[in-house]
């Protein structure tokens, strides 16, 4: 099946056909058009120009105008005003400064893509008629352009352009097969076309395997046809053109009937030390991002090795899908993440603005292997007190398992909401540090086994039996805690279980001068529990100037 990018984008003009512009007209001009069969021009010789479409109301409430627009004439700076868009609800009219000569936005086919966010108009603007704030959003009847310039229109030439003029919120990227799926390169090269009813102004190529975003971008089909979208080692970065909060989001869409299989980058290995690798990194240079990857009609969704970097939301970004597979992922300094039921290993997870904890800990949830770094407080008020781990207070989490988890320069490693003791078990983790005091009055009870295991041989490697073991915390000696005394078994060894809760600097001592059988010299050292507990072997060298006494 051919790529297919659908849109919910309304055409206010196309510039294929004159349409009325007043204070100033507009003429069709053919071969210079970003879309279709043409555009419409204007000169504008060191002057300002506000001209603007009169058309039936629409509402621009949740939605944002897409406007091609570029000027060959000298423009005046951003602040000044060089270049923008005009909306009016017929009683007010304003001219909202979108561009300049220092300052260019979405470029494609040598030219911009001009927007105005309804939820978050542009701060610079000129009142043509009655007040900004007055503008009323919901009921648009005027739409035009705005052109400054500071020089005169050599030989009088037409300098000044505009073309295909729609308003909505985005794109959604469908089709493709398993040989040739579809991607964001597919997604740009048909938001590049200059055929009629392309040119959206979404997303485009700023360099090769590097994409820009401005507006929704969604995968999937929602129909019953099959969609497939595989990428590799490309950069989708959301523009900062001023766009209000979770303007720019990307969700995952699926039909009931179809199949849609959604790949970034590849798995390295099997089991739970598979790795990621190849994938995609997703940045947002300043907007807002809802990033909601889940659904059940979808049916293989895997993200191997993909950074999400500043990704930062209202709301939790979802990658929740279930039997899928989230691998070997960054997660850096974005919004708490809901991994649902989604198969999570070797990922890390750090430096989160949430203002509970990185990972919002679910009923379902399936992760192993993965990392909590540097989550810490943000700001200076309460309720900041930011965790590696958030968990909820919802029936059936009083007692959680981590499995190979490990958390290093958090704030708290987790953070319970749960009104009761939450017990956790942990294996092969280092969860030393905990918080119940937001919003719960709880507490925290960490079971985190490890072992400390001693093998004392002699010097040829043969197992000494009955040798005396002990562990102590390396204290001063009225403050130490005794963690092991006893002796080894027939085959040398000794084992005592350890409750891991930090790193611990211990004191070893081994004894074997039992009359009746070879004696041994004492053997004192030292060494330290971490979370893999603490395994050594002792060589004890036989005493020769001990009695044998029988």
């Amino acid at each position: 099946m051919a790529i297919n990018v659908v849109h919910d984008l309304t055409t206010i003009w196309t510039g294929d056909a004159a349409v009325t512009f007043a204070p100033e007209t507009m003429a069709v001009l053919s071969g210079f058009q970003r879309e279709g069969t043409g555009c419409f021009s204007l000169q504008v010789s060191n002057e300002l120009i506000e001209t603007w479409r009169t058309a039936a109301a629409f509402s621009l409430v949740g939605k944002t105008i897409y406007m091609w627009m570029v000027s060959y004439g000298q423009l005046d700076t951003y602040a000044l005003g060089g270049i923008g868009i005009v909306l009016g609800d017929g009683t007010n009219t304003i001219a909202y400064y979108t561009g300049g000569k220092d300052r260019i936005p979405f470029q494609a086919g040598g030219w911009q893509c001009h927007t105005v966010d309804a939820s978050n108009p542009p701060p610079l603007f000129n009142e043509v008629a009655g007040l900004e704030a007055n503008l009323n959003f919901g009921a648009i009847t005027q739409v035009g352009v705005r052109f400054k310039t500071l020089a005169k229109s050599l030989g009088g030439a037409v300098n000044c352009f505009t073309d295909v003029c729609r308003y909505g919120t985005g794109i959604r990227i469908a089709g493709g097969t398993s040989a040739s799926p579809a991607s964001f390169y597919s997604a740009s090269q048909d938001d590049f076309s200059t055929d009629s009813g392309k040119a959206y102004g979404i997303i485009r190529e700023l360099q090769p395997g590097v994409f820009g975003v401005q507006g929704r971008v969604d995968i999937g089909d929602t129909g019953s046809v099959d969609s497939y979208f595989a990428d590799q080692d490309s950069i989708v970065i959301f523009e900062d053109w001023g766009a209000g909060d979770n303007s720019y989001s990307t969700t995952v869409r699926g039909g009931a009937a179809g199949t849609n299989v959604i790949k970034f980058g590849q798995s390295v290995g099997s089991g739970d030390t598979v790795l990621g690798a190849n994938g995609l990194r997703f940045q947002s240079s300043g907007p807002d991002v809802r990033f909601s990857w889940s659904g059940s009609d979808t049916d293989v969704f895997d993200i191997y090795g993909t950074t999400f970097f500043k990704i930062v939301s209202t709301e939790p970004l979802h990658f929740s899908q279930s039997g899928s597979n989230f691998v070997g992922n960054v997660i850096d300094q974005c919004t708490q993440i809901d991994v649902g039921s989604s198969v999570v290993r070797n990922c890390t997870f750090s430096g989160t603005v949430a203002t509970s904890g990185s990972l919002l800990w679910a009923p379902n949830i399936n992760i192993a292997y993965c990392a909590f770094n540097n989550n810490t407080i943000i700001g200076t008020n309460p309720p900041n007190v930011n965790a590696g781990i958030y968990v909820p207070n919802l029936v059936g989490l009083d007692y959680i398992t981590f499995n190979n988890l490990s958390f290093t320069g958090n704030t708290f490693d987790v953070n319970s909401a749960y009104t009761g003791t939450l017990t956790i078990a942990s294996t092969d983790s280092n969860i030393s540090s905990y918080t119940a005091s937001y919003p719960a009055t709880g507490d925290v009870n960490i079971i985190n086994n490890v072992f400390l295991t001693v093998n004392v041989e002699d010097k040829n490697a043969i197992s000494i039996a009955s040798a005396s073991v002990w562990i102590a915390t390396d204290e001063p000696e009225k403050t130490r805690t005794v963690l092991m005394n006893e002796y080894t078994t027939a085959g040398g060894v000794a084992i005592e279980d350890y409750n891991y809760l930090g790193d611990q600097d211990i004191i070893v001592r081994v004894r074997k001068s039992s009359p009746g059988s070879t004696r041994y010299t004492n053997i004192d050292t030292v060494g330290l529990i971490d979370t893999g507990g603490y395994t050594t072997t002792i060589v004890m060298q036989e005493d020769i100037n001990a009695d044998d006494v029988t």
